[in-house]
């Protein structure tokens, strides 16, 4: 086949037979086919009085020739191309007879008078009158192929995305120029249902170990209640949570409550974002209505949750202060806990060192390398134990040495 065509690749009988019959009403349509590197002729149907079995009439071309071309009339001089290709053909014929359309109506009518349309078909269902009728009749997609309806919704999908994106883009800007401060997605104040109102004060007077799922509506324009259910722990917590769909939960524990919100990986990319821009107002609602979450909690698939999930954050404490009571070394307290500070860091100041590298007591109670000058030095009580690891003085061979070094030198 060749690869690419023109008017000159189009038979003679083609051309002539058409100009023959283009003004006239005794012939239905005519058949072409791509043979090696020409558009022949392969068949004439004459019209009878019945349109819809005259379109019928294509079929039968159709199965015994696979890839062509249906050069029909539907009324005085209006002739339509209808490609018939098959899903069933290779990549390379199905391009060939798309890329040659053009070149077969400019060869056919050089005028450009008579073609008024154009078709497609790729299954004998679609050479069915009854399919062209739906196909004119309908305002909509209903006659339109798999494809065809898929590649519009993702059209229209992208089309809603753009516009979404264009509107948040709009509030950030706002709350720019209001001196808000914004990050990610705008947050979307979203009503609370009834339904969500009353599990909310359920759950507030309930015990430990209440568990409270809230979902956004259908209609995506409240949050609504779903259930007050029991965890007596973390464990338990993947059990009495949807594994499917996006929840927003407050759970009490231990003297807490915390907010957690889920996300499953299956759940819709749509009520992801729903959910992701609702989520604060789901925890300033809930505190309006006297529910205060100590710590929030975000997770994938329900299976992720664990104890560690509501661990609390790790606390650094700044260096310690008459009364305070709080000693890095040995947790809070006083007596017998605050003395058990190590001795080489006793004296509350930091060492009398000058230079890179050295290890000292920072204000936050930490160490660091940093070049300090000399300020209140410490007292010493004692050397630091790294030296008792070292061979004592007057040994003699090789002897194996580990050193470890204090905490927070690196």
């Amino acid at each position: 086949m060749a690869n690419s065509f023109t008017s000159a690749n189009v038979s003679a009988e083609a051309v002539s037979t058409f100009a023959r019959v283009k003004s006239l009403s005794t012939t239905r349509f005519l058949v072409l086919k791509i043979n090696e590197e020409r558009i022949d002729l392969i068949g004439e149907q004459r019209s009878t009085v019945s349109l819809r079995q005259d379109y019928g009439a294509m079929k039968q071309f159709a199965e015994r020739h696979g890839s062509c071309y249906f050069v029909f009339r539907f009324g005085p001089s209006q002739w339509t191309l209808i490609t018939y290709c098959p899903d069933s053909c290779v990549a390379r014929e199905k391009m060939l007879y798309s890329s040659t359309q053009g070149s077969l109506t400019r060869a056919l009518d050089p005028s450009n008078g008579f073609f008024t349309d154009s078709m497609h078909a790729s299954d004998l269902s679609e050479l069915d009158y009854a399919h062209y009728e739906a196909q004119e009749k309908s305002t909509g997609t209903s006659a339109l192929s798999h494809h065809e309806k898929e590649h519009l919704a993702i059209l229209a999908s992208e089309d809603e995305e753009r516009k979404e994106r264009a509107s948040l883009h709009a509030a950030r800007l706002a709350d720019k120029k209001e001196g808000r401060r914004s990050s990610g997605y705008h947050a979307v104040a979203i009503p609370f249902a009834d339904s969500a109102v009353r599990l909310l004060d359920q759950f507030k007077s309930a015990g430990g170990g209440a568990l409270l799922s809230l979902c956004v509506s259908e209609n995506k324009d409240s949050i609504e209640g779903v259930s007050v259910s029991s965890a007596a722990s973390a464990a338990a917590l993947p059990a009495a949570m949807d594994a499917s769909n996006p929840r927003f939960y407050f759970w009490k524990n231990a003297g807490n409550t915390y907010f957690i919100y889920a996300c499953p990986s299956k759940s819709p990319v749509a009520m992801r974002m729903v959910y992701s821009t609702a989520k604060n107002t789901v925890v300033a609602v809930a505190k309006d209505h006297g529910v205060t979450a100590s710590k929030n909690v975000e997770v994938g698939d329900v299976d992720e949750v664990n104890a560690d999930s509501f661990k609390d954050a790790p606390r650094y404490a700044t260096a310690a202060s008459s009364g305070s009571g709080y000693n890095r070394f040995a947790g809070s307290g006083t007596g017998s806990n605050a003395s058990s500070t190590p001795p080489w860091v006793r004296g509350g100041g930091k060492p009398s060192v000058v230079g890179v590298g050295g290890a000292y007591r920072r204000d936050d109670g930490g160490y660091g390398g940093d070049t300090v000058n000399a300020r209140n030095s410490p007292k010493i009580d004692t050397a630091h134990p790294i030296y008792s690891m070292m061979s004592p003085g007057g040994s003699t061979g090789p002897k194996k040495k580990i050193v470890i070094p204090p905490r927070g030198a690196y």
